[in-house]
């Protein structure tokens, strides 16, 4: 499984973001205190990324020695406040991935993550795939190994040869399709230390000391299908190499069976030849046959140079063979892509001597082959041709003693498309400060309007109390035979006053619960009795209208709420029911628990609503003026506080309804305390 170092400080809110992003995203997360602890992690080759909180780093050079290690072939991302600015600009100047701005948000933070690694996978998977489509081009046998011999690729060429699949190649052994398999010369299996199966010896000494070896010969018998064995031999070069995230052997495999044949052939002759001097006619006629006998050799060497020519002009790649000698280098090939990529035709400088400020390619270019050419260590960089705009990615290496060869690769697109996606970035930065501007005003503006309604409905909740209780004393104290207007009158101002006290309440509550000034401490809590405590609070309103509350709640069952924001919800609830029930209907609230959760449920048979009715209250915050069957007014402020107070305690509502048969309300709560209790 890859996986990502965090290196986080004691920031554990943003250790279990990341945790959560990354496992999603398929990636095992390390966390770490300090940048100096990763030294142990940053070779393992299934480290894929490394995040580093800049707030959290008191070594500027540890980071700076951290990042050089870990790239290229690792993912370097630093996230924080900007407050360490210069050291956010020299990470930046090391070729780091990107950089997230505290504070983060999980989704924000998510589509960043995925966003960036996409971007370091399709950079790896494009490098990967050149070196792959060079070799695929090879004439020669092409095999990519790890330090155990195992394939991780092998090209066209070698496919063919043992007529095999690549995917089937994949993490085989040599001595799988080469020699284990097969019988030797005494015609017996494979010993355990066969001269081809220490092979892998020499793959493992490759892979350790980092040196090349160059053109030795294996051989071996191979068992034909006929069943008779056939002696094979095998030119075999080996050259360390970086492939993707791993470090591994190239290793160029070469048939030289004919070529073994023919030098063993014309050995035997010449000894023949020796033991017949003294009959001079058999002698003639050996020589004519040893005279067709290279031309033939002649006429086939040829073929194999002119196809291996027609592939080396039709190479993807540009390559440059160039030669060692007296301190200088000297240019002895190169092929038509090479021509295409400078611009130039290079055919006609065979022999030249290769100058440091030649205009046909960058300035490091020539260094580069010098050092290669006097320390035998490959190298793989990124250059830049001014004078053309022409990109170069270059790898190169000695294919044998006093000769560098350079595979070239023109980047230009790769290049132009990465610094177009850095502008996007810095512009996006950009709008991010100007949403972060916005949002900070917009926030601004809730909070004034959410204190200005909370001090309107504060001042005004007084005087409207008093009118309401004035109005239901006059209403009590009018004798309707003697002044039947006056009391209908007072009946409407009373129930007026009533409705508008009642949302200015709402009001109020509504206001607190946006401002996070209402308290929240959640207990666990008996249903059956804070439902009995709040149906008795509400039964008068059902009295009038003749309907019948019934407490179905199991005894047993418990909620881990908040008490006054419960009785509020289901207060809310029951009292919407009342409101559209007919006289004499029927009001349900039961229970059911399980495991995690706890089920309060609120059924009544009054005149329903419809899907979009249903998906308005669900949806966002619309006031809803809906007269009752008794022609009640009301706003649709208690449904709003209710869906509030659910919301707090990380619960649910769901509603069901048909027009004409009634309507359920069911709250999800938790029935107890989470394991770590955040209030």
């Amino acid at each position: 499984m890859s996986k990502v170092l965090i290196i986080n400080g004691n920031d554990d809110s943003c250790k279990k973001i990341f945790t959560d992003v990354l496992e999603q995203l398929g990636y095992e997360s390390i966390c770490l205190e300090t940048v100096g602890d990763a030294g142990r992690y940053i070779t393992d080759v299934d480290i894929r990324a490394v995040f580093v909180d800049i707030d959290s780093v008191t070594d500027d050079s540890a980071l700076e020695a951290l990042i050089q290690e870990a790239k290229p072939y690792k993912m370097v991302v630093l996230y924080g406040s900007e407050k360490k600015k210069d050291l956010i600009c020299r990470a930046f100047e090391l070729n780091i991935d990107d950089f997230i701005r505290k504070p983060l948000d999980q989704n924000i933070f998510e589509a960043k993550v995925k966003c960036i690694f996409e971007r370091f996978n399709q950079l790896r998977h494009f490098h990967s795939t050149n070196l792959e489509v060079f070799l695929d081009t090879m004439p020669a046998m092409m095999v990519i190994t790890d330090d155990m011999g195992r394939i991780l690729f092998a090209n066209a060429t070698f496919c063919n040869k043992y007529n095999i699949e690549k995917e089937d190649a994949f993490n085989r052994m040599f001595c799988d399709l080469l020699s284990c398999q097969n019988f030797h010369e005494d015609g017996g299996r494979c010993a355990q230390n066969c001269e081809f199966c220490k092979l892998y010896e020499l793959v493992n000494e490759v892979f350790s000391s980092g040196k090349k070896v160059i053109k030795k010969i294996f051989s071996y018998a191979q068992i034909q299908r006929d069943g008779r064995p056939h002696k094979r031999s095998l030119r075999i070069s080996m050259v360390p190499m970086d492939y993707g995230t791993r470090r591994t052997v190239i290793v160029n495999i070469e048939d030289v069976t004919f070529e073994q044949n023919a030098i063993q052939e014309l050995t035997s002759t010449i000894c023949d030849l020796r033991e017949s001097r003294d009959n001079s006619e058999e002698e003639m006629k050996v020589n004519r046959d040893l005279a067709n006998y290279l031309q033939k050799i002649n006429n086939s060497l040829q073929l194999q140079k002119t196809k291996r020519q027609l592939l080396f002009d039709n190479m993807t790649s540009g390559f440059l063979l160039a030669e060692y000698k007296d301190g200088n280098l000297y240019f002895r090939e190169g092929n038509a892509k090479l021509s295409e990529i400078v611009r130039t035709d290079t055919t006609k400088r065979y022999g030249n001597r290769m100058r440091e400020n030649n205009p046909l390619y960058p300035a490091d270019f020539y260094k580069a082959l010098l050092n290669v050419a006097e320390t035998g260590r490959s190298v793989s960089f990124k250059t830049h041709l001014p004078d053309k705009e022409i990109d170069f990615q270059v790898n190169m290496y000695m294919p044998e003693p006093n000769f560098v060869a350079a595979i070239i690769n023109d980047i230009t697109e790769e290049t132009r498309i990465l610094q177009e996606n850095k502008d996007r970035a810095r512009q996006l930065k950009k709008l991010n400060v100007m949403l972060d501007d916005r949002n900070s005003e917009l926030q601004k503006a809730i909070d004034t309007k959410n204190k200005f309604i909370s001090i309107i409905a504060h001042d005004l909740r007084n005087p409207l109390n008093a009118i309401n209780g004035l109005s239901e004393l006059l209403t009590r104290r009018l004798n309707p035979e003697v002044d039947q207007r006056s009391v209908d009158m007072a009946k409407v101002l009373h129930q007026s006053a009533k409705g508008a006290y009642e949302l200015l309440d709402n009001l109020l509550v509504w206001a607190r619960t946006q401002q996070n000034t209402i308290q929240f401490n959640p207990e666990t809590l008996n249903v059956h009795a804070t439902a009995a405590e709040t149906l008795n609070e509400i039964k008068v309103q059902a009295e009038r209208k003749h309907i019948m509350l019934i407490n179905s709640t199991t005894t047993d069952d418990t909620v881990w709420a908040d008490k006054p924001m419960l009785q509020t919800i289901i207060r809310n609830i029951v009292s919407n029911a009342i409101k559209f029930t007919n006289e004499g209907g029927l009001i349900v609230i039961s229970s059911s628990q399980t495991a995690d959760n706890t089920e309060i449920t609120i059924e009544d048979n009054g005149v329903g609503m419809t899907q979009e009715t249903i998906k308005k209250i669900l949806g966002t915050i619309e006031l809803n003026s809906t007269k009752g069957t008794s022609g009640e007014t009301g706003t649709g402020m208690g449904l709003i506080i209710s869906k509030e107070f659910i919301q707090r305690h990380k619960g649910k509502l769901n509603i069901e309804s048909t027009l004409g048969k009634g309507s359920t309300f069911t709250v999800t709560l938790p029935c107890e305390p989470p394991k770590n209790d955040e209030k």
